[in-house]
């Protein structure tokens, strides 16, 4: 046991709140700290229905039920729902920070929640022009900045389709991702900073566009160098315009309501070897998943400041900046979190205010080797919650964060998977904190398998692998180019039929929980983390 929230924490969590709502207009209360992860997979339908009321969300409700059909393959959520993403983003007005966009360099950019909308009002005015509609794919190659936050919204407010990697990703691998795709506009940087170093991408942005075929526009976003057009005009970028053009209409802000299951990004999966799939998740139900992740685990609300590392091919960024749905500053780092040395984050927690900061779990274990000790390099008294994402979850690393950053913050081991869109493990900010170990999130029902495919029925049972058993709002829709389903179903469904395979071990602990070990695609990314998170 490594902590215990205090009374006035969990009286205060939005979890508890969702409880006492519960009980109060629907007559759904629990007699055990238990009864609400039960109630969650037992009655998808009305705890989905709930979280949607909840939390408040813009769109159309329509009839039927949440959920029809029991299984993987045959689950619809929400069939007669209308929903848009980017609206329920910018539900907030009002001066106060809305994205804090921090550079390795030092140089930041703060944008309200007005400005925000103005931005993404005259962004999605840009794409219209340029012939973007409702499932046509905006295509980026941008780093963790405003830019990316406001194409990405301006993109889903059209009902266009969202896919983006980070600039440091090579040009091969980008074009691999991006051809099967074929965008109707591709929308890139000049050029990054890493560990000190500036990299020019003008020309690698213009050979990119040359092998992406009908491209109606190539947007270069002055990311470092007010000249970025004209060296881009001099690459002989291919259907070139400027970051500013794109911007330059004055729009009042639409949104296209879209169905429930409406195309809204590309997680591009990373598997062990070949091409990375493009893999498509649905508005209502990133939307739904989001909400529950950030209202529920992590608390989150309008008074927070909200930080991830991840770069912008990463799903835990997609999760980031649905910290906007809950009202929160989003807080952006573009850099390497080792320069000048690990405690660039903390110090950073420490300037903009984090309150809720998410890493990846090799990060936590990169600190934790160093010796380094971040409440000695930074006052980190306004955290609430450090959340750590991947695995494997070592009860050192754990006990590392209460030792050296806070003895009160909630620390929430995390686990799931790119493409599942949503975490599948989440602590919750009213439970115990035992090293090594989390519970399932909310609405997820997962168990732990022998390889017969036989579930694990307690502590004493041999480690397994960790399944999804009953179907979540956030699952794939589809992979782009592969309408039969092939790969997901070899890949995902075949191993344990009628279940989703994580590829990663587990097993059940004395507790109750899940202790999340190895995988078994353990690529890692630039920031650190596991691909496809």
């Amino acid at each position: 046991m490594l902590w215990e929230p205090s009374a006035q924490r969990v009286a205060e969590a939005s979890v508890t709140r969702f409880q006492d709502w519960l009980a109060q207009d629907h007559g759904v209360s629990f007699a055990e700290r238990t009864g609400l992860a039960r109630w969650s997979v037992t009655q998808p339908g009305p705890f989905w229905d709930a979280v949607w009321e909840f939390c408040a969300v813009e769109g159309d409700r329509g009839d039927g039920p949440a959920l029809t059909g029991t299984g993987l393959a045959d689950a619809r959520w929400f069939t007669s729902a209308r929903v848009n993403y980017a609206e329920n983003a910018l539900s907030r007005r009002g001066p106060a920070p809305a994205i804090i966009a921090v550079r390795e360099d030092g140089v930041t950019t703060v944008v309200s929640w007005d400005e925000l909308r103005r931005q993404v009002a005259r962004a999605a005015a840009g794409l219209r022009r340029l012939g973007v509609g409702p499932g046509d794919r905006v295509a980026a190659v941008l780093p963790s900045g405003a830019q990316a936050v406001v194409a990405m919204l301006a993109s889903a407010s059209l009902g266009a389709v969202w896919a983006c990697g980070p600039p440091e990703l090579g040009l091969a691998d980008i074009a691999d991702r991006f051809a099967p795709i074929t965008p109707k506009v591709l929308i890139g940087v000049d050029g990054y900073t890493r560990e000190g170093q500036v990299f020019d991408s003008v020309q690698s942005l213009a050979d990119l566009a040359r092998r992406l075929p009908n491209l109606a526009a190539t947007v270069v976003v002055p990311y470092l160098a007010a000249d970025a057009l004209t060296r881009a005009a001099q690459a002989r970028t291919p259907a070139l315009t400027s970051w500013d053009d794109l911007l330059a209409a004055t729009e009042d802000l639409a949104w296209a309501r879209l169905p429930f299951d409406a195309p809204l990004w590309i997680q591009f999966s990373s598997p062990d070897t070949g091409v990375a799939k493009p893999v498509v998740h649905g508005h209502g139900g990133i939307l739904l998943e989001h909400l529950k992740s950030l209202v529920l685990h992590l608390d989150l609300g309008p008074d927070d400041r909200f930080c991830w590392l991840a770069t912008t091919g990463e799903a835990t960024w997609n999760l980031l900046v649905s910290g906007l749905l809950t009202g929160s500053a989003i807080v952006l780092y573009d850099g390497s979190p080792a320069r000048p040395d690990l405690s660039i984050l903390w110090r950073l927690a420490e300037a903009v205010e984090v309150t809720c900061l998410g890493l990846p779990a090799s990060f936590v274990e990169a600190c934790h080797g160093s010796g380094l000790v971040p409440a000695s390099v930074a006052d980190l008294s306004l955290l609430r919650t450090v959340a750590a994402f991947g695995s494997p979850f070592t009860p050192d690393a754990a006990a590392w964060v209460y030792e050296t950053v806070s003895p009160s913050v909630a620390f929430s081991a995390m686990s799931g998977g790119g493409d599942l869109g949503a975490p599948t493990i989440a602590a919750l900010p009213t439970a115990p904190v035992r090293a090594g170990e989390a519970g399932a999130a909310l609405g997820c029902a997962v168990a732990v398998v022998d390889p017969a495919g036989y579930p694990a029925r307690g502590p004493a049972d041999v480690d397994g692998e960790l399944v999804v058993t009953m179907p979540m709002p956030s699952m794939p829709l589809f992979v782009w180019g592969d309408p039969a389903g092939s790969w997901l179903f070899q890949t995902r469904l075949a191993r344990f039929p009628g279940w989703w395979s994580q590829n990663e071990y587990a097993r059940l602990t004395p507790s109750g929980a899940f202790a999340v070990g190895n995988v078994l695609y353990p690529t890692l990314l630039p920031s650190g983390v596991r691909a496809g998170y």
